[in-house]
């Protein structure tokens, strides 16, 4: 089993209206959670783009664990309680929960002691733990992930991270982060412009990973003759042992993806094929 330690806290949220709020706050369908489910969702401001990102996790009635990606931040909580009013509701950060990621089921999860989310980091089995002690239910044999080689699995599978990809300055769905969206629930803040993207069948730009034999930066300008876009890179990593520089960009919205990029220095990126390249 392979595991890290993603940048992300734990948010106790509490309280007689938690559940009606969190059902307005963010974007997915919180009230179709029961207790032990767990569901993405993000703080969207009104431009329906993302102030947070949480993996949301049903504890008990009206009280619940929300996984923030991210450093922790006030801005997080700002964000998460920015419409509240009169509402009773509590949140706070964790001083006693911590996060690990792993892509198997540890043998012990049947402990009372662990919270057990699913949640797709960087392959398409995985899931964020949320307990007291991560090395009570890691074993010597298990290999710790770090920096490069978490970044390389991303890319390669597709999965962006807020907020490194998945940025406040972009909408929610141009991040290909559809499975944190609920287009059957009522009304939440940002639903207009998710909700109009998602009739129109297309999103002013999209998030997808290339690699490149040659090193590339963020920032660098990219363009492409057969499918007449150009775009950036948003983030990106050279993993020495591959030889290879594994990307995120974000292009203009053409209609089609294309194989090959190409920065202005003349290096080519070519398209990895994973889930933002096969999704709508």
């Amino acid at each position: 089993m392979n595991y890290y330690y993603p940048l992300a806290s734990v948010i106790e949220v509490s309280g007689r209206d938690a559940a009606r709020y969190l059902q307005a706050r963010l974007s997915n369908d919180i009230a179709s959670l029961k207790q032990g489910e767990n569901i993405l969702a993000a703080a969207l401001n009104h431009q329906g783009k993302p102030l947070a990102l949480f993996n949301v996790y049903l504890q008990q009635e009206r009280s619940y664990l929300l996984i923030a990606d991210g450093p922790k931040s006030e801005k997080i909580l700002s964000a998460l309680l920015q419409f509240k009013v009169a509402d009773d509701v509590q949140a706070s950060y964790s001083e006693d929960y911590k996060v690990v990621h792993v892509t198997a089921l540890p043998e012990s999860s049947d402990s009372t002691d662990i919270s057990i989310l699913k949640r797709q980091r960087i392959s398409e089995e995985g899931y964020d733990i949320i307990c007291k002690n991560p090395g009570a239910i890691l074993e010597s044999q298990d290999i710790q992930l770090f920096e490069d080689e978490i970044f390389k699995c991303r890319a390669l599978s597709g999965y962006p991270e807020f907020p490194a990809e998945v940025t406040p300055e972009k909408i929610l769905t141009e991040s290909g982060m559809k499975e944190a969206v609920s287009f059957r629930k009522g009304c939440y803040i940002g639903q207009e412009v998710l909700e109009r993207i998602d009739s129109q069948g297309k999103a002013p730009s999209i998030l997808l990973s290339y690699k490149s034999t040659i090193e590339v930066e963020s920032g660098d300008k990219l363009s492409s003759t057969e499918e007449q876009t150009s775009g950036s890179v948003v983030s990106t990593k050279n993993i020495a042992n591959d030889g290879l520089s594994y990307s995120f960009v974000r292009l203009r919205n053409r209609g089609n993806i294309p194989q090959t990029l190409t920065t202005s220095n003349g290096a080519e990126l070519l398209l990895i094929k994973n889930r933002l390249s096969l999704s709508d």
